[in-house]
């Protein structure tokens, strides 16, 4: 027989259940473990009719698209494709993109209130809020200098004034402010420097000032390295690039806005689930890692999907270090389980 192909091996079908991305069932685990399918069908309208989607359905089901690769709708396909794993993390059917995209479009209707752009509002501050509360997330964020502050700054003493480097052109002082809506009180980093043509601002003063009010302890971080942290905000392009390049939210799938609005929504959605999935369930080590490297990782992982004493078994084509990992990280997202609000 004459060779036909570069390579000696030929392509079949199989109906064995098999799946390509094995270790998306640990993020899907991470997603329902915080709560996104609960808070959906309790902020977003139920279908109307007993044959429609459940919200939980179609917006889980878009958001694992979003995390394991997919950038479009019509990418909801090879999630169909991949049966036995989606029957694996409670999806026993997936809806066809074109119902997805009357869905998007039903939920972003102005007529009808806007319903699911206001509902999954609701559903991403819930899922920030668990988070963030398991996070213990420290921060340092621009304080608006209103009369409070400015009456704090102007007490301040002139010998309290200190250049955190000599000659760096700046002074740093500290103080602890309380604002009006909280009883909590917290530290105050305020950095001054003076006006270069000071003639030019009679009312504003000598010098300038940016203040920053933080959570972290003297201990833990100084006035210097509080502000230096703070400034590393700049680094936001890098997150949109993530959203945009990684979530795939560079193109939206309808020709509606309000519908585009919907699914960059249930997008952001998406990203602010694999941050959290990074940070509460994943290694240390693993929380510079992009959303690619990731799916490189963790999620392109090839499995059987088989039965054995009465379990379902996922076996990974993965080594014991590797194993020993996704247990762990199982084993985080479960703990989400017993307090979904900490």
């Amino acid at each position: 027989m004459i060779q036909q192909t570069i390579f000696p091996f030929k392509i079949e079908m199989t109906k064995e259940k098999l799946t390509a991305h094995g270790g998306l069932a640990l993020m899907a685990e991470f997603n329902h473990g915080i709560g996104l399918r609960e808070l959906t069908d309790r902020y977003l309208p139920a279908p109307g009719s007993n044959r429609g989607f459940d919200p939980s359905v179609i917006v889980d089901t878009v958001v694992l698209m979003l995390q394991g690769g997919g950038r479009r709708i019509e990418d909801l396909r090879e999630l169909r494709n991949e049966e036995g794993l989606m029957r694996l993390i409670g999806h026993d059917e997936i809806p066809e993109p074109d119902t997805v995209g009357d869905w998007l479009r039903r939920m972003g209707d102005r007529e009808a209130g806007e319903l699911g752009l206001r509902g999954l509002d609701r559903v991403r501050y819930k899922i920030n809020e668990r988070i963030l509360k398991r996070d213990g997330v420290k921060y340092a964020i621009t304080a608006d200098q209103d009369k409070a502050v400015k009456g704090l700054i102007a007490s301040i003493p002139d010998v309290e004034w200190k250049e955190p480097v000599r000659g760096c052109g700046y002074e740093l002082a500290e103080a602890v402010h309380c604002m009006e809506k909280t009883k909590k009180a917290f530290r105050l980093v305020i950095k001054r420097g003076e006006r270069r043509q000071g003639e030019l601002f009679e009312k504003g003063g000598q010098y300038f000032y940016h203040a920053v009010a933080k959570n972290w302890l003297e201990e833990e971080k100084d006035s210097r390295e509080v502000l230096e942290w703070h400034n590393q905000r700049g680094q936001a392009e890098s997150f949109n690039k993530e959203l945009k390049i990684g979530i795939g939210m560079e193109r939206m799938p309808c020709g509606q806005t309000q519908a585009n609005a919907v699914f960059f929504r249930i997008g952001v959605v998406a990203y602010n689930l694999f941050i959290g999935f990074k940070r509460l369930s994943c290694p240390e080590s693993w929380m510079k890692q992009t959303l690619a490297t990731f799916r490189w990782k963790m999620v392109q992982v090839a499995g059987r999907i088989v039965r054995h004493a009465g379990e379902t078994v996922l076996k990974l084509m993965i080594d014991v270090e590797k194993l020993e990992l996704f247990r762990g990280i199982r084993k985080k997202s479960f703990e989400l389980t017993l307090c979904p609000d900490g």
